[in-house]
């Protein structure tokens, strides 16, 4: 079913005037959003919550979609296989006596229509919109590292892959944006963009200040990440047995090579990004030990929670 709310001119002022709302109205649909997480584990208990919303899924489609239609639409994979789709008028609109939803596979473009594998559609106009690439980064765009380029880096490790969803050995001071594995299947896509920024911007600190400052993540540690993380999406919905955009073969074997989604909550994302491993990188020409800094950050911290402590007993003490 749709998720979309209009939210009504009173709230919107409450959004403009009351500092903090739009902030809590953000966590709020963040804590929802990550409640769909669950049905992503191959578990026992994942299958009940995936069953629910299969459940509630198909009754608003069999509702919705012509009855001629419901054995197409409705698929018999696991929900969430595939990439979940958000109708938005689509449905009521197979109702219209000038479309006709099929799914004859085309065989040829003849003069006048396809000829199709069960027959012949007469057509005037083909819009050709079946296909997109996936599974593939910076296209178009050769980056070239110390060791060769991007592409044949990411054949070395059996698909394209990035630890911590933007950053790969031996490429310094080289981070992406909603690299491989940084979409999720649960959540918004802004979130984990506004996670790689922050992990970037962390990992970059020490060495801004410096003109030969590098920051180069180890391959050990690089390849560490890769398997744990595919080993965890082999264990999930989305290689469940469906055909589906999110996997592909992998270069290395005929293991099954997912580049494409995050198999955990954003939340972790946000913590990893906020607190970097980072016995993981090879930092140079730093300006400052970002280890150190944040010992000493977090030692001001209780330092500073113990005085206030101390303070409020001795006042206590007093009265």
């Amino acid at each position: 079913p749709p998720i979309d709310m209009v939210y009504a001119e009173s709230m919107k002022k409450v959004f403009n005037y009351l500092p903090g709302v739009m902030m809590i109205q953000r966590l709020l649909v963040f804590l929802i959003a990550e409640i769909e997480l669950k049905a992503v584990p191959m578990t026992t208990s994942a299958a009940k919550f995936r069953q629910k919303r299969r459940a509630r899924a198909e009754q608003y489609m069999r509702s919705t979609a012509p009855a001629k239609y419901h054995d197409l639409l409705i698929p018999g994979f696991e929900i969430g296989c595939k990439r979940r789709i958000y109708d938005s008028g689509y449905l009521k609109s197979l109702h219209s006596n000038n479309l006709t939803l099929t799914n004859e596979r085309a065989l040829k473009i003849v003069e006048n229509g396809i000829e199709t594998d069960r027959g012949f559609i007469k057509a005037d106009v083909i819009v050709l919109a079946n296909g997109f690439s996936t599974n593939t980064f910076l296209e178009g765009v050769t980056v070239t590292g110390r060791e060769g380029t991007l592409n044949q880096h990411w054949n070395s490790f059996g698909g394209a892959e990035a630890y911590n969803c933007s950053a790969m050995s031996g490429f310094p001071n080289f981070f992406m944006l909603l690299g491989p594995n940084a979409t999720t299947g649960h959540t918004s896509a802004i979130m984990a963009i506004e996670n790689n920024v922050n992990f970037a911007l962390r990992i970059l600190k020490p060495v801004l200040g410096s003109p030969d400052g590098v920051v180069e993540l180890k391959r050990e540690a690089e390849k560490r990440y890769v398997d744990c993380i595919q080993d965890d999406l082999s264990k999930t919905v989305w290689s469940s047995g469906c055909q589906s955009w999110y996997t592909q073969s992998s270069s290395q074997n005929n293991r099954e090579w997912n580049a494409m989604v995050y198999p955990y909550s954003q939340g972790y994302l946000w913590y990893r990004s906020l607190f970097p491993v980072w016995r993981d990188w090879k930092i140079t020409g730093h300006t400052y030990n970002p280890v150190f800094t944040l010992w000493f950050k977090i030692l001001l911290a209780f330092a500073g929670g113990s005085a206030v402590y101390t303070w409020l007993y001795l006042l206590r003490r007093s009265l």
